[in-house]
């Protein structure tokens, strides 16, 4: 944010969650497609049930917990994006592994597994929003708040320093 005011900070909000609106809408819509239409063939849809439960079936400290280190990867994927270049793919496909690999688990990605289960009528809206969607998405921006203030606490930290 080059400037610091209460206006920028409620413009940053308001944009970041236009954002989270969209990519939920999206999941939704995805979800829908799974659950409604023949787009899947019959006998894959046991199996995204059972990623789907096992993805928003932790609990909400859980939940909390394992969504830390995918905002932390997340907040690394945005920090290093730009100067990927040529390898920005396979810089997006390893770290989002990563995620899959370690069982963390991140809002936007978790969002389409919760809609599975809202949309059959196997979670309500208050084990959707305060069991599964609250705490990953407060997980998701702790960690990557955390990351992105040490990466850029360390490049400014000598600066700041001789001013003192």
């Amino acid at each position: 944010m080059r400037e610091r005011t209460l206006v920028a900070f409620g413009s940053m909000m308001r944009l970041w969650s236009i954002v989270l609106f969209a990519n939920v809408i999206g999941a939704f819509a995805a979800a829908a497609l799974f659950v409604y239409t023949p787009a899947l063939p019959p006998e894959i849809m046991p199996a995204i049930e059972e990623l789907s439960r096992h993805a928003t079936g932790m609990g909400a400290s859980t939940g909390f917990w394992r969504a830390i280190p995918a905002g932390v990867i997340v907040a690394l994927i945005v920090w290093m994006l730009p100067q990927a270049d040529e390898t920005a793919f396979f810089l997006i496909l390893t770290f989002t592994w990563l995620i899959a690999a370690g069982d963390f688990t991140h809002i936007v990605a978790g969002s389409v597994e919760m809609a599975v289960l809202v949309l059959q009528g196997e979670l309500g809206a208050s084990g959707a929003i305060f069991g599964f969607f609250l705490p990953v998405l407060a997980g998701n921006i702790f960690g990557g708040t955390l990351v992105f203030t040490l990466v850029a606490w360390g490049q400014v930290r000598d600066d700041v320093e001789e001013e003192l």
